[in-house]
């Protein structure tokens, strides 16, 4: 008698065994090889221009490979936004990515900006990267004081331009999902 309940159940394992297996296999064959590594949100996929081909897409993640394979400078490791999230700090960072960003990366950080169109490397899709995981304070950062020189990209570094508390401003006004802006009173 135990050696047939040991066999039924032995049987029903191999059959839920088995179904995992087709369900598996199943998504796996949906998989293709040109997606990007990372699943943007679903309104960034919205806001890709038309016709654009997936290896610009991957082209677009070239310093977030930098980032993983080669790490960022000392003087930019476990940094993190000192400024409080207020409105005016949002507000002045949206003023500055008008004026220093939108040209390339597009009014809502899509990569679709007019200055950005002929870039041998495409302007990054800031509204799809700034919330995946890759994109902590201190990735933002390094990448808007030094530019794209080190990943192969011809965007310009920004630690002479700007001070680090208008940097610190663009990323709060990136991690806020480009808001519109108040303009300024002063």
């Amino acid at each position: 008698m135990r050696i047939a309940g040991y066999l039924e159940r032995c049987q029903a394992l191999s059959a839920a065994l088995a179904l995992v297996m087709v369900v598996a296999a199943g998504a796996c064959a949906t998989v293709t090889i040109n997606e990007p590594s990372f699943a943007p949100p679903a309104t960034a996929a919205r806001t890709v221009p038309l016709g654009q081909a997936p290896s610009a897409l991957q082209e677009r993640q070239a310093r977030h490979r930098t980032f993983i394979s080669e790490g960022i400078p000392v003087e930019y490791v476990n940094r993190t936004n000192p400024l409080p999230p207020t409105q005016a700090e949002t507000d002045a960072g949206g003023r500055l990515y008008s004026a220093r960003c939108a040209g390339c990366h597009g009014v809502l950080g899509t990569g679709d900006g007019e200055f950005g169109r002929d870039l041998t490397l495409p302007p990054a899709v800031l509204a799809a990267m700034v919330d995946q995981p890759y994109s902590v304070d201190q990735y933002l950062f390094w990448s808007i004081s030094e530019g794209g020189l080190r990943s192969g990209s011809q965007m310009p570094a920004y630690k002479s331009a700007l001070t680090s508390r208008e940097i610190w401003q663009v990323v709060q006004y990136m991690r806020a999902g480009f808001p519109p802006v108040e303009a300024d009173s002063g």
